[in-house]
This record gives C-alpha cells, structure tokens and sequence, in this order.
C-alpha cells in the first residue's frame, strides 16, 4: 500500500495585490501542483492541512475544482471505516483524496460547514490490511491567532479504541499539529497540540511500530520515540515535494518526491509573498538531508535506557 502525502498547501483564491501576472502564476503554480500530486501512483491521497489558506468559500471552491479535475475517481480497495466523535458526514471511500483539517482550514467557517463542504468528517479511521489509518481534527476553529492544536477528551478517547483495535499491526495517524517536542519547531509556542493535551500516554498503549504524521511547522523532520516515528512533512510551496509512504511486508519506507519544475519555482516566488498570513521559505524548510529516505521495520528499535515519553530535544531545522 501507498499514501502519498501533500504538505500544507495554502492554496489561496486572494492575492494582496491586483497585478495580473501574480494572479496568472498563482493559477499555474497550483494547478500543476495538484496535477503532479495527483499523477504520482497511490493507493490514497491526504492533504495534512491548510489545504487553503485563508478558509474562505472561494478557497475551497478553488482547490476542490483542481482535485475534482485530477484526482482519481475510484478507491483502490475498501477498508471498514469508523467515524469518530463530534462527526456529522460520513467520507465516501471510493473518493481516494483525504482531507485533514489544518488550522487555515477552518479560519473562516464553522467546522460543520467545512465538514459538509468537503463531505468528509474530522475524525475517521480506516481499517486496512497493512494498518490502521486514524485521521485526526486537531484545530480550533475560527482562530486566526491561536494557531496551535488541541485535542478533547471525547477524542482522545476515541483515538485510544482506534490504537486497540489496530491490534498488532500498525496505526498511522494523520494529524495537521504534531504532538509537542517532537519534530522540529513543534516545542515553539502554537507549534503543535498543547502541552496540556495529554495525548503521549495515549499514544504509549500502543506498541510495535506506530507513525505520527503532521504538518504545520513547514519543515521536514522526522523524530524517534519509544514505538513511534513521528513524521512532519514540509509546506508543498517551499519545497516542491511530496512525502510517499509506501508499506510492504512488515517495512515502512519513507522517501520525499519532488513534483516541482524550475518554471513553478518562478511562478511561486511571484505570487507567495502577497498571500495573506504565509511567510514563504522561512529557512531550512528540507530539514536534514538523512531524513529524505527512512526505512523502519518492526518491532522497532528503542534504545533501553531512554523511558517513555521522556522531554527530548527538538529535532534541527
């Protein structure tokens, strides 16, 4: 099985400026982002938030008539499927793009609107052969600067079933903030879920070989912890790239795909500076070069010593 991940997007139907030839390599830049996403071969598809960037109803309009034009029809196989809490539509499996809700996401409309709109819920699982998929809502809505996430008890205890019933295969969490002092940046102030979210014992039942994916901080960084590799993949707009997972024979293989080309590297650097709220290449944005290509396998390696869920420094940008 393959997933094919898209960092934070930011797509953005408003521009701070009028100048035509800013707006003409917006449209080229993401539509060709979105095409060679979507050309790259995979079994699902999942944005990991701010998909758009401002919230707004011509966002969504926009970068869901770039996905409808794309992406595949068809799921490529059927999983049982569990909504979560706090939910109120049901996602259609045979659509293979998943939307995980971002912060930017739900700037502007209430989340059961966003719900609706995308036809997709904000806490799902679905269960697979290779591992458990479990899709987390980790944003406060309406918040345009209370950027980090939170997680409610309603939740996390749903998140602890969906760990228990992965049984002894994998569970792969998909959330737009990462878990606090992890990956890089994610110990920084609204860099991740709040300290106080008490989601590492829950993550600690779990045991084997788990991943912990996210966005957010734009930057690639991969951390290691006692039975999970937590995974942050970098904004699609600063580095042209796509992270592929790819699972096989009780292997887990992570690699970063560029989709870019030097013409859409003119195109965003034209257009990135006048979307509202995006700092485009704030710097180390790749992370470290030994981080491109990750093979883990199970059971996971631990050092013995180090305990569970102990503070650890934040990985290097």
């Amino acid at each position: 099985m393959r997933i094919a991940i898209l960092g934070d997007l930011h797509y953005s139907a408003r521009l701070l400026t009028r100048y035509p030839a800013h707006r003409a390599a917006r449209d080229r830049a993401f539509d060709a982002l979105v095409r060679r996403f979507f050309a790259v071969e995979a079994d699902w598809y999942v944005s990991i938030g701010d998909l758009v960037n401002e919230g707004r109803s011509a966002d969504y309009d926009g970068i869901y008539r770039l996905i409808r034009r794309y992406a595949p029809a068809s799921s490529p196989e059927k999983g049982a499927l569990r909504v979560g809490p706090s939910s109120i539509a049901r996602p259609k499996l045979e659509r293979r793009f998943i939307h995980v809700l971002g912060n930017h996401d739900v700037l502007l409309l209430r989340k059961e609107d966003v719900e609706a709109r995308i036809d997709q819920p904000r806490n799902f699982s679905i269960d697979v052969p290779e591992a458990r998929l479990i899709f987390l809502d980790t944003t406060k809505a309406r918040k345009w600067y209370d950027w980090g996430g939170t997680l409610d008890r309603e939740t996390l205890a749903w998140l602890s079933a969906e760990l228990r019933a992965a049984g002894d295969r994998p569970a792969l969490v998909f959330a737009h903030h990462p878990v606090h002092n992890t990956t890089a940046r994610s110990a920084g102030d609204r860099r991740s879920i709040d300290a106080a979210v008490p989601i590492e014992p829950v993550l600690a039942e779990k045991r084997g070989l788990n991943l912990f994916f996210s966005g957010h901080n734009h930057v690639d960084s991969i951390a290691r912890r006692p039975h999970w590799l937590h995974v942050q993949t970098a904004a699609a707009l600063d580095t042209l790239t796509i992270r592929l997972v790819d699972l096989s024979g009780g292997k887990i293989r992570l690699r970063l795909v560029p989709i870019g080309t030097p013409e859409m590297m003119w195109d965003v650097g034209r257009f990135a500076r006048h979307m509202r709220g995006f700092r485009p290449g704030e710097g180390g944005a790749f992370g470290p070069l030994d981080e491109a290509y990750v093979s883990v396998e199970r059971p996971m390696a631990v050092p013995a010593p180090e305990p569970a869920w102990a503070p650890a420094r934040a990985a290097e940008a």
